[in-house]
């Protein structure tokens, strides 16, 4: 039998500022089972963003259900890295915020400082890392 992996049932979230309320998601459902492909489309503003930090754990729904069966990892829209630290220390960093940063996961992010790659590649690999990590 094939398992849900993520599950929205009547997801509302709206965002409200000093002037103005802006409805982003209402009465959202959906599920993604497994070894689905699925792609979020619409204009900005859509909510699909929403969506993902929702999913995250960045944000709350204002009203639904929403049900993870699996570990996930999400990437930002922009790298988010701080510029100051090496690549191979962003990667460290998130994983030490939670506790999980081992000798053997330090010996698998130093794979990395080997590879001859370009710095995006680099990032690539290390957000699998940091995926395989969760």
């Amino acid at each position: 039998m094939i398992r849900t992996i993520i599950s929205f049932k009547d997801v509302n979230k709206t965002f409200y500022s000093y002037h103005s309320v802006t409805p982003v998601l209402k009465n959202i459902s959906f599920s993604i089972k497994e070894n689905e492909i699925v792609a979020l489309l619409g204009p900005s503003g859509a909510g699909k963003t929403t969506i993902f930090n929702i999913i995250s754990g960045l944000e709350k729904p204002d009203e639904g259900t929403i049900e993870k069966n699996a570990s996930l990892g999400y990437m930002f829209q922009k790298d988010n890295l701080f510029e100051w630290l090496t690549i191979r220390k962003n990667i460290e960093l998130g994983l030490k915020i939670q506790h999980i940063l081992t000798h053997e996961k330090k010996k698998e992010i130093a794979v990395i400082k080997i590879m001859k790659k370009a710095c995006g590649v680099l990032i690539l690999v290390a957000v699998g890392l940091i995926a395989k990590f969760m």
